[in-house]
């Protein structure tokens, strides 16, 4: 309610490090990075990982999944296999950086975002990812392309993503530029 004393930042991304490749994939590659898991239940798909292999394979794109190993939970449960899925638990931030470098579209189909916005959609944005991702009702993040959980419009947008690559992935810099440390 105003109170003098309080002030909000929203997330800040490294834009010294977090930065795009001089080179992009020949081919689309999809990715997601994320601590799948909800409470007691760390087998729970909270980040929406069954989502976006399932609009992968339909599309039969490359998807790569990143995270700790308590991802692991999830995958034991998950046995859906697909020869395009990648599994990397427990990385660092530089090779963080190489995986998002490696990709060109970032899903995250999460149960839900809020606004802050989430930390890896900035770092993805930031190395030129166009991002598709649920996102809170009444909050706007541009170059986001929103979604709800449903495979179909996933593939869908997706498609979208991909015709209309080279603009939103200049928008998704800008916004990864006004969400900067230094403009944070």
């Amino acid at each position: 309610n105003n109170h003098p004393k309080l002030h909000y930042f929203p997330h800040g991304v490294n834009g010294n490090f977090f930065k795009p490749s001089d080179e992009l994939p020949k081919e689309h590659r999809l990715l997601c990075v994320a601590n799948n898991g909800f409470a007691n239940d760390q087998g729970f798909d909270r980040k929406g990982f069954s989502y976006a292999i399932q609009a992968a394979k339909i599309l039969n794109l490359p998807i790569t999944v990143v995270g700790p190993s308590n991802n692991k939970n999830f995958f034991e449960r998950y046995k859906n296999t697909y020869d395009k899925l990648e599994l990397i638990f427990d990385v660092n931030e530089e090779e963080l950086l190489k995986i998002y470098q490696k990709h060109t579209i970032f899903l995250h189909p999460s149960i839900l975002e809020a606004g802050h916005p989430n930390l890896t959609l900035l770092e993805a944005m930031a190395c030129g990812l166009p991002v598709i991702a649920t996102y809170e009702a009444g909050n706007y993040l541009p170059g986001l392309v929103a979604i709800e959980r449903d495979v179909k419009q996933i593939v869908e947008r997706i498609s979208f993503v991909s015709n209309n690559y080279e603009k939103i992935r200049s928008t998704v810099l800008n916004t990864a530029e006004e969400h900067s440390f230094k403009n944070v």
